[in-house]
């Protein structure tokens, strides 16, 4: 009877559940395998460091190093360039046309009175060649108009008036715009009822107010090549005379 209240008491009770299995250990990270020694140093230089293994963690890049600071001196200016104490001079030649309106007077050498008159004239001069600086060649045309008004007898003298047309080689000296030139040649005299050919030499000058314009001061003589002549009392003279002239006047220069 207590055997089988005891059975029935086994049988009554719940079953107790299984006890849970152990949890697997956490897997980690593989562990690097050691590393194996580095050769000895060879005993020509340093050994070189070993590559690095695989899976191994890559070291960190060294961290860029900041600019040093500035110095507290202040810097010192650059060094300027040195200033000539002098400019350098140019010497640019003026324009080699020059036209130029005179007056002035005339001399009539080895006439009779009326020796002396005044004269208009006018001139055109062009540069065709620089031999050295400062040196130029050039041509010249040259005309002028003189008048002798002191009346006298016409039978002795008939030339009241002349006129004289002249093509020069010139050569000039040149300092900046300042110019002193010396013109030879020949030309031709229209006198009242005279024509001659004649020589003629001109030595000038130029003074300049710019390099385009200024004044111009001239002496020239010309030397009547053949000319009629007139006798009074003992002596023989030319009609025309050899004109000694002297004028001055202003110049213009252009291209």
């Amino acid at each position: 009877m207590i055997t089988v209240l005891w059975l029935g008491l086994l049988l009554a009770q719940p079953a107790a559940p299984a006890p849970a299995a152990p949890a697997p250990p956490p897997v980690g990270p593989a562990q690097p395998a050691p590393a194996a020694p580095p050769p000895p140093a060879a005993a020509s230089g340093p050994a070189e460091p070993a590559p690095p293994e695989p899976g191994a963690p890559a070291e960190p890049a060294p961290a860029p190093q900041s600019p040093a600071p500035p110095s507290s001196a202040p810097a010192a200016p650059p060094a300027k360039p040195a200033v000539p104490t002098t400019a350098p001079t140019q010497d640019l030649a003026p324009a080699p046309h020059q036209a130029c309106v005179l007056g002035g007077l005339v001399y009539r050498l080895g006439t009779l009175p009326p020796r002396t008159g005044f004269s208009l004239a006018g001139s055109f001069q062009s540069r065709y060649a620089t031999l050295a600086p400062g040196v130029e060649l050039g041509w010249e045309f040259d005309f002028a108009y003189a008048s002798f008004s002191q009346n006298v007898e016409a039978n002795l003298v008939t030339s009241q008036s002349q006129s004289t047309f002249g093509l020069l080689q010139t050569v000039a000296l040149r300092a900046g715009a300042f110019r002193a030139w010396l013109g030879v040649g020949a030309g031709l005299m229209i006198a009242t009822q005279d024509k001659a050919p004649f020589a003629r030499a001109v030595a000038g000058a130029d003074l300049p107010f710019d390099q385009q314009t200024g004044i111009q001061v001239r002496v020239g003589y010309g030397y009547v090549l053949t000319s009629a002549t007139v006798q009074s009392g003992d002596r023989t003279y030319d009609r025309t005379g050899n004109p000694l002239d002297i004028h001055a006047g202003l110049f213009y220069r252009f291209r």
